[in-house]
């Protein structure tokens, strides 16, 4: 996670998008991670390694390479005309599901009753803290 997530991001939506790999390969390709510090090196993990092509020229382009261990997975969906896919990195422990929309399900925000106070008054709960801004309501729909 952390600095790796926009990378992995990236790399997976290029793989997809720029290479035009499927999904499910887009996401289980190897990745590697460019911290700027150390300078010119390379974190892969040992199960997703770069071809041997590709790190022989990085290596006499002077980067190293380092394990990094197992450092985070992704889980991905693309909608297309032919409906949803979802896609679990084959890394990880996660899992990715595409679920069927419910004809019958009332997609109205909820906001359950609150006990009746004078307007204005709030609780200790539910004041801001000091420095922070009082939270707003998205337009149209009422605090309780």
């Amino acid at each position: 996670g952390g600095s790796r997530i926009a990378t992995w991001i990236f790399q997976v939506l290029s793989n997809w998008h720029d290479f035009h790999l499927p999904l499910a390969e887009a996401v289980a390709a190897p990745r590697v991670h460019h911290q700027l510090l150390p300078p010119d090196t390379l974190f892969e993990e040992p199960f997703a390694t770069l071809a041997p092509a590709v790190r022989a020229e990085l290596t006499a382009r002077g980067y190293r390479f380092v394990n990094q261990g197992w450092s985070g997975d992704i889980q991905a969906i693309a909608v297309g005309s032919d409906g949803a896919t979802a896609i679990s990195d084959p890394r990880g422990r996660g899992v990715a599901r595409v679920l069927p929309a419910s004809a019958e399900r009332d997609r109205r925000p909820r906001f359950s009753a609150s006990p009746a106070r004078p307007p204005g008054q709030r609780t200790a709960a539910t004041k801001p803290a000091p420095g922070c801004a009082p939270r707003r309501s998205p337009p149209g729909i009422p605090r309780p």
